[in-house]
């Protein structure tokens, strides 16, 4: 559900994330009805959690992202969090593509459905769909190739759950795909 959707239904106050649901600077927002902003604006503590003009002018520019009541693709936080898991299995295939079979067999790389939080405090309880490659290496901890990955030419965050390192493509930058397979490539 969009921010203007629940703001239409009627709520008197609506709180989010700048960062993770306008993929503008890091923000909480508060918007709503008039009477009830202006109230807060009154509030002494509102001049010491205020914005500083350097957040603004992101905030104004990831606004502007939005034609049409939707982000335009310039707006690469929204792009991230909205792939669809068709386009993230293409982009995960391709960069399989770029691995030789033996790197593929001896870091037990697969392409798997997964699940991803847009931020805990934005979307606690919201999943989004996503596919991530999950590595089980023969003979390697997952704290030892996340070790690896971290350090390398190339840095790659990824993370572990259930003694299985993860890399999830909803954190790849479209254009990264080949530094991502370099970067498996090195390990």
């Amino acid at each position: 559900m969009l921010v203007q959707d629940v703001v239409k239904s009627g709520v008197g106050l609506v709180t989010f994330s700048g960062d993770k649901l306008l993929g503008g600077p890091q923000a909480g927002l508060i918007v709503g009805k008039k009477t009830l902003v202006n109230r807060l604006k009154k509030n002494p503590i509102a001049r010491a959690v205020r914005c500083d003009k350097w957040s603004l002018v992101f905030l104004e520019e990831s606004l502007r992202s939005f034609k049409d009541h939707a982000p335009s693709k310039d707006n690469l936080t929204i792009a991230l969090m909205t792939a669809s898991r068709k386009s993230l299995t293409k982009r995960g295939e391709t960069i399989l593509s770029h691995l030789p079979k033996k790197t593929v067999d001896t870091l037990g790389i697969s392409l798997v459905e997964s699940e991803v939080e847009a931020g805990s405090g934005s979307l606690p309880e919201e999943k989004l769909e996503s596919m991530a490659f999950q590595f089980k290496p023969k003979g390697m901890r997952s704290s030892k190739l996340a070790a690896l990955f971290r350090n390398g030419e190339h840095p790659v965050v990824g993370y572990i759950h259930g003694n299985t390192f993860y890399i999830d493509l909803k954190a790849v930058i479209p254009g990264q795909e080949k530094d991502l397979a370099g970067a498996i490539s090195a390990i």
